[in-house]
């Protein structure tokens, strides 16, 4: 029999080896391929007989291929938006974590509500404790044999900014819902009073504000220069008018707010004049630490407690001189920057907590500095001395703050950041995402004012692709019909730059077509 040689052998060998690589390099190629452009959820029709595809054909292409010509489809879609928006515009778009599209970063524009996520970013690093509400009697108080508590109860605010009396609760809106329980405090005090014997006191309620500066209940009338030249009032008396915003108290009790009451028509911003229905209006307390001492009161009483005086506000004893009967938490910190974002009052009040935690006062200029100095630093935000950006207040409301699209991007630059994890679902929260249908996970915050507009968010595809994005416009001229009867308004949330920003997102290409591969234009 005739023997086969050993180079005969080698060469099968190295024959069945070669095929079995391109084998396998096939089945990994193949694999990338659907991962990278999964096929549509559902298909029609009848299913096509296999055909033989060879190893060097674009249909195997990888992601190194298909990502620049997605990239390049992605920029198209969003230029489309901008070159529907004005020169005042600016515009951030990554997709895990790469930059897709920047424009006009470090541009200077209002921000409006957008200010807050600067605020909760800063605060969110400067600790995570809540605020605790005090009721404390002094130390050496005496407690009559007929139960008379000889002094004053002291209702002790801490800045808690969500204080608030179950009556009030109901009134909020579900994204507000964040309260410390008043009423559960007051319960507990009498309980503490009953304990030791106490049937009355001699004394009176008072509450101590002293936590914040008293006497900066708002900042109407203070006044300011930009780093443009503008000078004027922080707040006009229009910003802070009605219950826009509460008095600013470290002592605050639903938000403030100490009435309802209906007032007529002709002298209400907020009337529904289409339906001549009278407006419902907030009334707010000029002066919020008696306002909860007053309240405070009135459960004490009606608990049979009696309260010899009347309420009033004042400076509670040292630590070292009272005693504490009762004390109510605050939810955690992170639920009350998430309440900050739909109330102004709860997003200024933290702006002072800034100035407190940063080792210096609640004073709005204090606060600021401490900002300036240590909290932008802390939370990663791209401030320096003497640039474009402009921070007056913690809310936005006023009409002198200044910031970017960089600035804001990177408040939602990582799904890690506090502000990343306190954006709603559109499934939580519908009316945020302005009605885009959008099959992946997209979450936004959206701001408008009367010239600007804003939108910061972060959307992931079902393909797994991540997008971080800003986009905020600055353009007095804009204006939208609400009503054809009725005259143009100024922007709103959803408005066509907002939508067609969704829109670009979350109907972003995620890698080409076979056929456009395979067509003359795209190879081009």
């Amino acid at each position: 029999m005739e023997r086969v040689s050993w180079a005969t052998i080698r060469f099968v060998i190295l024959a069945v080896t070669l095929l079995a690589v391109s084998a396998a390099a096939t089945v990994v190629t193949d694999r990338a391929n659907r991962a990278t452009d999964p096929p549509p959820a559902t298909l029609t029709g009848p299913i096509p007989p296999a055909a033989a595809t060879p190893i060097l054909s674009a249909r195997r292409v990888p992601e190194w291929l298909r990502k620049p010509i997605a990239d390049r489809l992605f920029n198209e879609a969003i230029e489309a938006v901008m070159r529907e928006t004005p020169e005042e515009s600016c515009v951030i778009v990554h997709r895990n974590s790469e930059p897709i599209v920047e424009r006009n970063t470090a541009k200077p524009l209002r921000p409006g509500d957008l200010q807050r996520l600067v605020t909760i970013s800063a605060l969110a690093h400067l600790g995570n404790n809540g605020f605790r509400t005090e009721v404390a009697i002094r130390s050496d108080a005496e407690i009559t044999e007929d139960g008379v508590l000889v002094g004053d109860l002291w209702l002790i605010g801490g800045g808690d900014p969500v204080l608030s009396t179950r009556s009030f609760a109901t009134r909020l809106a579900e994204s507000e819902m964040v309260v410390s329980d008043f009423d559960g405090l007051a319960e507990d005090t009498i309980s503490a009073l009953r304990s030791r014997g106490v049937r009355s006191i001699s004394g009176r309620v008072i509450g101590d504000e002293q936590k914040y500066t008293p006497v900066e209940r708002n900042y109407v009338g203070v006044e300011v220069i930009s780093m443009a030249g503008q000078q004027g009032e922080i707040w006009t008396a229009d910003q802070a008018s009605g219950a826009a915003v509460g008095p600013l108290s470290g002592l605050l009790l639903d938000n403030g707010s100490t009435e309802f009451q209906t007032r007529p028509i002709e002298d209400d911003l907020l009337d529904d004049e289409a339906t001549g229905e009278d407006a419902v209006g907030e009334m707010v307390a000029d002066q919020p630490a008696l306002a909860a001492a007053q309240a405070f009161h009135n459960r004490i009483e009606l608990g049979g407690i009696d309260v010899e005086n009347p309420p009033e506000a004042g400076v509670a004893p040292s630590f070292a001189e009272r005693l504490a009967l009762a004390s109510v938490d605050s939810p955690p910190l992170l639920d009350i920057m998430a309440r900050a974002l739909d109330d102004t009052t709860t997003a200024e009040m933290l702006l002072k907590e800034i100035g407190i935690r940063q080792g210096q006062t609640s004073e709005r200029g204090l606060a600021l500095w401490g900002l300036i100095t240590g909290g932008f630093e802390a939370a990663g935000l791209p401030y320096v001395f003497e640039g474009p950006v402009e921070y007056h207040d913690g809310s936005g409301l006023s009409d002198f703050n200044r910031s970017t699209c960089e600035m804001q991007f990177a408040t939602i630059e990582k799904g890690d950041h506090v502000v990343s994890r306190l954006l709603k679902s559109r499934s939580e929260s519908p009316d945020r995402t302005c009605g885009v249908v959008a099959e992946g996970d997209l979450r936004v915050f959206l701001a408008a004012g009367d010239t600007t507009t804003g939108i910061v968010g972060r959307y992931v595809a079902t393909s797994g692709d991540e997008f971080a994005f800003t986009l905020m416009v600055e353009d007095p001229t804009r204006t939208i019909v609400i009503d054809e009867a009725g005259p143009a308004q100024p922007f709103i949330e959803c408005n066509p730059a907002t939508m067609a920003m969704l829109a670009a997102i979350t109907g972003s290409p995620h890698g080409p077509t076979i056929e456009d591969l395979l067509s003359p234009a795209t190879a081009s």
